[in-house]
């Protein structure tokens, strides 16, 4: 199966454009377990060699359509304080191909509208993972599912 993994990116680089340190480190454990269960994966900083400024903007936005619409599942990291408008129109379009999906958010409901979403269509999940180890774990479970 391939997986396309969501995730803020712009919010998570220093002013060279290069993702934290300790960011990268969380995606690549993750990314690392989806590679471990037999899957390949589609991770946008990871793919952009964990510099938001490797690709232009028309760039980076048709690779990662081109990402998603070759994924058979979407996982997608948001965050409720301040959810990612990218991560939200991944979801979106995720929903729309009728992907089966995870949402992991880090606490309570997702954004209104991405709840409705998980309440309508039976083929997306949602879970809080207040931090990494729950993360890993929730898709541990996930991809033993597939």
């Amino acid at each position: 199966m391939h997986v396309f993994l969501s995730v803020s990116f712009s919010r998570k680089v220093d002013a060279s454009g290069d993702v934290f340190a300790e960011y990268r480190h969380d995606l690549e454990e993750l990314i690392e377990l989806i590679r471990g269960a037999g899957h390949t994966v589609f991770c946008a900083p990871e793919n952009d060699g964990w510099n938001i400024k490797n690709l232009s903007a028309i760039e980076a936005y048709q690779v990662d359509i081109d990402g998603l619409d070759k994924a058979d599942v979407f996982i997608g990291l948001l965050e409720s304080a301040r959810p990612s408008t990218g991560v939200c129109m991944e979801i979106m379009r995720a929903a729309m191909q009728h992907k089966p999906s995870l949402i992991i958010t880090d606490q309570g409901n997702p954004v209104y509208m991405i709840q409705g979403m998980v309440e309508a269509e039976p083929f997306v999940q949602h879970v809080v993972c207040p931090d990494q180890t729950a993360r890993l774990a929730a898709i541990k479970k996930q991809l033993a599912k597939l």
